[in-house]
């Protein structure tokens, strides 16, 4: 079931960090994965799938259609969930989403998937003080 395919995702893209299609294809399977589902969403945060989607967005920091996928990923992780949003805060996200919507000036969806995940992520006060700074 689901259950299993959450470590597997999470395994392969620290595994494969190099390929721009797994991490893309991990993301967007996580993504689904934790849409609507809050055991879902927890099971992500607890097999490391924040940081995994936190580092496959630094290490494919040029490739916008991954980051785009990226930034989804974080906004359906952090909906209903202050743990993975926590833990998406801790890994670095803020950082990534700000350089991400710098480096892309000119694409409006990047733009516009950035404010959605900076805006769920800022629903926990820890991570809303380091948006501020």
């Amino acid at each position: 079931g689901i259950s299993g395919a959450i470590p597997a995702l999470v395994h392969s893209m620290l595994h494969f960090p190099e390929s721009s299609s797994l991490q893309r294809n991990a993301i967007r399977a996580l993504t689904n994965i934790a849409f609507g589902n809050d055991s879902n969403r927890a099971q992500i945060g607890r097999h490391g799938g924040p940081q995994a989607i936190v580092a496959a967005s630094r290490h494919h920091a040029d490739n916008a259609e991954l980051l785009g996928f990226a930034f989804t990923a974080i906004t359906n992780l952090s909906h209903n969930s202050e743990e993975n949003r926590r833990l998406l805060g801790r890994s670095g996200a803020v950082d990534c989403l700000l350089g991400a919507m710098g480096s892309f000036l000119g694409n409006a969806k990047l733009q516009r998937q950035a404010c959605w995940a900076l805006l769920t992520l800022a629903a926990s006060d820890e991570v809303a003080s380091e948006i501020n700074k």
